[in-house]
């Protein structure tokens, strides 16, 4: 596609989707022509036809049974518990589940008791220095306060 004749040197989106049209208020404020399409992305999730959607729904299918079968059963994780001498009892279970009870409580327990870590001004300055607005900022933001909190 040409560049436009404004000078500005910007091309339209070539995408057949794009919207093209006259934005005043932008084109005000950035002193030059500007089309609907400068800041048009096409969908990130387009609609499936009905053969695309068997086969996700296969391949999901396929992937979730693949799953099943990595999930132990409190006798597997009986026989793989260091105290494991031989037969697996009801009360082997009973203890078992209860030793794992007592382990996410106490994870809990400490998540509760732990502060959070927010970020400082050096990390907002950093962030906003090294990210462009959107997307990618938001992630990196995300991803710094999972550093500082885990």
């Amino acid at each position: 596609m040409e560049t436009r004749d404004d000078g500005s040197g910007i091309r339209c989106n070539e995408h057949p989707d794009a919207p093209h049209g006259f934005m005043r208020d932008a084109s005000h404020s950035a002193g030059r022509y500007v089309c609907e399409c400068e800041s048009w992305e096409p969908p990130k999730n387009k609609p499936m036809t009905r053969d695309e959607w068997k086969e996700w729904l296969a391949k999901s299918w396929a992937e979730a049974q693949a799953r099943t079968h990595t999930i132990k059963t409190w006798r597997d994780r009986c026989e793989e518990h260091p105290d494991h001498e031989g037969i697996v009892s009801e009360q082997m279970i009973r203890a078992r589940m209860q030793e794992e009870i007592d382990e996410l409580r106490q994870a809990i327990e400490q998540a509760e008791t732990r502060e959070w870590v927010g970020l400082t001004d050096d990390d907002y300055e950093e962030l906003l220095r090294t990210r462009d607005w959107g997307v990618s900022l938001i992630e990196a933001v995300e991803a710094k306060l999972k550093e500082k909190n885990t």
